[in-house]
């Protein structure tokens, strides 16, 4: 079944709490904070959005406030996280009731700003 729209406000599809909203959803500039787990939060604003006429859509989001830069010092290591952006398109396909989902998340950062065990993992339900 094709997603007819996707609502930026909506985010039990992928599993995370949401724990805030600024603007009118789907409208750019629209953010939405949730936690991401062990008391991490992430804030992304809605700085592309585009439906097509069969139902199909983009939408691209990017963290809030942006650059998030993150420094860690020498002493620790040394490392730098310059931003997060991601892509979600869902498209229609030739068989009905069918659609192709496509998530593309990129983060830019110079070592291991965060630990080895810090990252997002984003599990898909109800799709």
């Amino acid at each position: 079944m094709l997603i007819k729209g996707h609502l930026v406000f909506e985010t039990t599809w992928f599993n995370l709490t949401l724990l805030s909203t600024t603007g009118i959803d789907n409208e750019y500039g629209a953010t939405r904070t949730f936690s991401i787990g062990d008391g991490v939060t992430l804030t992304e604003e809605l700085i592309e959005s585009e439906t097509y006429y069969d139902g199909s859509f983009t939408q691209r989001y990017r963290q809030n406030p942006d650059p998030p830069e993150v420094e860690k010092p020498e002493a620790e290591g040394g490392a730098t996280f310059d931003g997060y952006w991601e892509t979600f398109s869902v498209q229609q396909t030739s068989v009905s009731d069918e659609s192709t989902v496509i998530y593309a998340a990129y983060r830019c950062d110079i070592g291991d700003p965060f630990g080895k065990s810090t990252g997002v993992c984003i599990c898909v339900k109800g799709i």
